[in-house]
């Protein structure tokens, strides 16, 4: 059975698309080509094996409502997560969080789900 390990490039050539589920597969890393996204308002990342979230990504993500990194095996999110300032559901559960960098859910103003079970 094949899942992807990467977002290929032609999957991110539409910078006006919204929703993008990449659950149940193989990333390793948050990818970096959803910076092309810049309409992107939810983010469906859960069930892969993702360990780290490049700070970068973020940045460009200014839609973003819903962001969904369960089921990974995150450790840390990058304060560059306050960029989302239009975030309003946050969902991290089970992976092995232990706490927030200073800043990193400040600016979250719209932030009004958060859910960190099993972490």
């Amino acid at each position: 059975k094949s899942m992807l390990d990467d977002v290929p490039l032609h999957v991110v050539a539409d910078p006006s698309m919204d929703l993008m589920l990449l659950e149940m597969n193989s990333l390793t890393t948050f990818p970096h080509n959803l910076t092309r996204l810049t309409c992107l308002t939810e983010l469906w990342l859960g069930h892969n094996h993702i360990r780290t979230v490049d700070p970068e990504p973020l940045v460009a993500m200014t839609c973003l409502e819903l962001l969904s990194l369960s089921c990974n095996e995150i450790e840390e999110l990058p304060t560059t997560l306050s960029c989302c300032t239009e975030l309003q559901q946050l969902i991290c559960a089970a992976n092995r969080l232990t706490g927030f960098k200073e800043g990193t859910l400040g600016g979250l103003e719209n932030l009004v789900h958060l859910q960190l079970p099993y972490n």
